[in-house]
């Protein structure tokens, strides 16, 4: 009976430890993500190098496509950008393939999948870059749209997978 109930609590045991092992990583990806920039209040991670200069100058073009929304708060956001599949899993979990998830309210990082910095460009699947207007610039700033509708409306927006995908994703 003992050995039962100790199958039981493993069981039990595995799949919290393992959502919470997941929820941290999603809290805390620094470690996974060497090279970082910051221009205001964004901040950019990247598993790959990048020229500084150019990130730099994609961040201010997000923060002024966010500031273009009655939404904008000014808090501080980050964007990390997984290029290697092996991040891509950890980090996108189920939504693995989209070209950016954001887990607001769990944590207020958005992570882009692989992606062409220097060239502000959001890399496809197959490596082949998006299609203009859909730049880097365009999901960073489209995946912390969704942080300012969270911050906006508070756990209201926690039904949000109520609305249809056009609303949610428009």
């Amino acid at each position: 009976m003992r050995r039962g109930w100790r199958i039981a609590a493993v069981v039990a045991v595995v799949p919290v430890a393992l959502a919470a092992t997941i929820g941290v990583t999603l809290a805390y990806p620094r470690p996974f993500f060497s090279y970082s920039v910051t221009e205001g209040r964004l901040t950019l991670y990247s598993d790959a190098p990048f020229d500084r200069g150019k990130a730099r100058t994609i961040l201010e073009r997000v923060d002024a496509r966010l500031k273009t929304s009655p939404l904008d708060d000014g808090a501080a956001d980050a964007i990390y950008v997984a290029n290697a599949r092996w991040r891509q899993r950890l980090f996108f979990n189920i939504a693995y393939g989209a070209g950016g998830v954001n887990f607001y309210p769990w944590t207020l990082n958005v992570f882009l999948r692989q992606s062409n910095i220097d060239k502000d460009e959001l890399l496809r699947p197959n490596g082949i870059p998006a299609e203009y207007p859909r730049t880097f610039t365009y999901y960073a700033a489209h995946e912390i749209g969704h942080s300012l509708t969270g911050r906006h409306l508070g756990f209201a927006h926690l039904w949000n997978w109520r609305l249809p995908q056009w609303i949610r994703e428009g």
